[in-house]
C-alpha cells in the first residue's frame, strides 16, 4: 500500500513537472520489489569457470623412494605390528613394573624386610634427608602393615618421641628408611591391624614390650625349624607305637 501512494506521488510530480508518468515508472522499476529480484547463482552453473584454477601438485622427486610392493599386496599387514615387550595390561603392567623395582630396592639395601606382625617391636632408622645423612633411631610397637604387594607399602608403628606420642606410617621402600630390624616378637597371631592402640595411651614400658597372647604362631624363619622338630617327634611316637605292638 506504502509502494501504491508512493508510485502516485511521483506520477504526481512528474505530470507537474511535464514529465511522463510512464517514463519515470520506467526509471524506477529496477528498484521496485518485482523487477529488482536477481536470483541467486546456482551451484551448477559453470559460466566464467576455470578447471585449472587450482594447479595441480607437481610430480615427485626422481631421488624419491618408489613404491613398496608389501604397500599393494593383500596378504601383507602393512606397516608391520610391532611385538609388545609384555603381554600384561593396565594393572597388571604397573604390578609388573612395582615388582622389578621392589627387587632393584632389596637389591641394593643393606638389610631386609624381616617376618614382621601387628604386635612385634620394630626399630628403624629415619634418614632427615639424603644429602645430610642424619636421621633418627626409633622403636616401637608395629600396630599394622599396609599394601603389603605394593611399591607404595608400608607399615604403622606407635612410638615416644620427646615424651610425646606418635603414630607414624613408614613407607618400606623408601630411600629415607637406612635401616630395620625386629627387636621382640609378640604372638603373631592378632588381629591383622590394632588400631584400637591408638585411643590407648601407653606408657613408656608398655611401648617397648609386644603383645603375647596365647602361644606364638610359627613365622617364616622358623618354618624349617618347626618341621624337623615335628618330623622328630612324629618318628620317636612311631617306634613306641610299634614297640608296644610287639
Amino acid at each position: 500500500m506504502f509502494s501504491f501512494t508512493n508510485n502516485l506521488v511521483k506520477c504526481s510530480r512528474a505530470i507537474l513537472s511535464n514529465k511522463s508518468p510512464i517514463q519515470s515508472l520506467y526509471n524506477q522499476s529496477k528498484y521496485s520489489i518485482v523487477y529488482g529480484y536477481v536470483p541467486k547463482r546456482s551451484p551448477f552453473d559453470k559460466t566464467n569457470y576455470v578447471d585449472y584454477y587450482v594447479p595441480p601438485p607437481t610430480k615427485y622427486h626422481k631421488t624419491r623412494k618408489p613404491r613398496l610392493p608389501q604397500w599393494d599386496d593383500p596378504n601383507v599387514i602393512w606397516p608391520p605390528v610391532m611385538a609388545a615387550p609384555t603381554k600384561n595390561k593396565f594393572k597388571e603392567l604397573i604390578q609388573e613394573v612395582e615388582m622389578e623395582e621392589k627387587k632393584k630396592i632389596e637389591a641394593l639395601r643393606p638389610f631386609k624386610i624381616p617376618d614382621m606382625r601387628s604386635g612385634d617391636i620394630v626399630e628403624f632408622h629415619m634418614l632427615h634427608s639424603l644429602s645430610e645423612g642424619k636421621g633418627n633411631t626409633l622403636s616401637g610397637i608395629l600396630i599394622g602393615r599396609t599394601k603389603r604387594n605394593s611399591l607404595h607399602g608400608g607399615f604403622n608403628v606407635i612410638f615416644r618421641f620427646c615424651g610425646v606420642e606418635v603414630i607414624m606410617n613408614v613407607k618400606q621402600y623408601s630411600p629415607l628408611l637406612a635401616n630395620l630390624r625386629l627387636v621382640a616378637r609378640g604372638s603373631g597371631n592378632l588381629r591383622s591391624k590394632l588400631n584400637y592402640l591408638k585411643h590407648v595411651r601407653l606408657s613408656r614400658e608398655e611401648l617397648s614390650r609386644p603383645i603375647i597372647k596365647n602361644t606364638v604362631k610359627r613365622r617364616k624363619e622358623d618354618t624349617g625349624k618347626g618341621l624337623k622338630a615335628e618330623g622328630q617327634k612324629r618318628s620317636i611316637k612311631l617306634d613306641s607305637a610299634d614297640d608296644q605292638l610287639l
